[in-house]
């Protein structure tokens, strides 16, 4: 039977050791099935490599706006709102959804933060109320909110003194509420943006 030398190894092999290769001059492969084995599998785990080092470097897509007005639909006839219901719920997913990012806060702080609001300034037995109230059960919330600048003692009693210390919302809190009311009546645009400001202002947010 035939023989062929393998370029890789230089061994003298059979040609049934040689894949098919009808582009060769013996229709086989230069190279013996097992050193064509090695350099496949090599060539897999590089583009495997690779793969895995281009998706580390490219950067994930994060925007913070959630929406983009489309144009209305032009119809002969439209009627909106004929039992004259508030509206002011139609972007209340996406404004949830934009303050949680900006400002870091989880689904349930923010709605405890809404809820103590208007009770403000408020002792820790109210806030204690109110997060039972919305079944919260998180050990520390109080301190949570603290340590975020979310809440500060607004008047701490003189000892002895039967009154309670009470907490108020910081300045921080307080413009977050504000824009999440107007935004939802409608005071002031809901936000948008493109890919890249939505990146920039991330980046801002992060202090990156």
């Amino acid at each position: 039977m035939s023989e062929k030398t393998c370029i890789i190894c230089g061994d003298s092999k059979s040609l049934v050791y040689f894949y098919l290769n009808n582009k060769e001059p013996d229709r086989r492969n230069s190279s013996c099935m097992r050193c064509d084995n090695v350099i496949r599998k090599s060539n897999k785990k590089k583009r495997e490599a690779k793969i895995k080092r281009d998706a580390r470097r490219k950067p994930i897509k994060q925007e913070l706006v959630l929406y983009k007005r489309r144009k209305p639909t032009k119809t002969i006839q439209k009627v909106y709102n004929p039992e004259n219901i508030p509206l002011f719920m139609q972007y209340n997913h996406l404004i949830y959804k934009y303050v949680r990012k900006k400002y870091g806060l989880s689904f349930s702080k923010l709605n405890l933060l809404l809820f103590v609001f208007p009770l403000a300034p408020f002792s820790r037995k109210d806030f204690l109320d109110c997060r039972n109230v919305m079944d919260y059960h998180t050990i520390g919330l109080m301190k949570s909110f603290i340590d975020d600048n979310l809440f500060y003692v607004w008047s701490k009693p003189m000892k002895n003194s039967r009154v309670p210390t009470l907490y108020d919302l910081t300045p921080k809190a307080k413009l977050l509420v504000r824009q999440i009311h107007d935004w939802a009546l409608g005071n002031e645009d809901v936000p948008e943006m493109n890919g890249e400001e939505a990146l920039s202002l991330l980046a801002r947010i992060r202090g990156v």
